[in-house]
C-alpha cells in the first residue's frame, strides 16, 4: 500500500478571512484520501475551519495550537461521493 499524499498550506502572516479562503481553495484540489496540513498564526478561529470543513465535506482531523501558531490537518474522505459545492 502506497503513502497517501499530504499537502501543506502556509498561511502564517495572513489576516482573516484569507487563511480560510485559501484553505477552501486548497481542499477543492484534494483527491479522496489526501490530506492538507494548514499552518496559521495564532490569530485564527478554529470554529471558522470547522464550519469550512463541514460545508466542504472534508474532515478536520486535528488542530494543535502552540508556539504562536496553529496547525490543522484536514482530510478528504475516501468516498467517491464527496464533492465541494461552491455557492455564488
Amino acid at each position: 500500500m502506497g503513502r497517501v499524499p499530504c499537502y501543506e498550506l502556509d498561511c502564517r502572516g495572513m489576516s482573516c478571512p484569507l487563511p480560510v479562503l485559501r484553505t477552501l481553495r486548497a481542499v477543492a484540489d484534494l483527491h479522496p484520501g489526501e490530506s492538507l496540513r494548514v499552518i496559521c498564526d495564532g490569530h485564527v478561529d478554529e470554529s471558522d475551519f470547522r464550519a469550512l470543513c463541514q460545508k466542504a465535506g472534508v474532515t478536520l482531523v486535528s488542530s494543535d495550537k502552540g508556539r504562536g501558531q496553529q496547525i490543522m490537518l484536514i482530510s478528504r474522505p475516501d468516498s467517491a461521493n464527496s464533492k465541494i459545492t461552491f455557492y455564488r
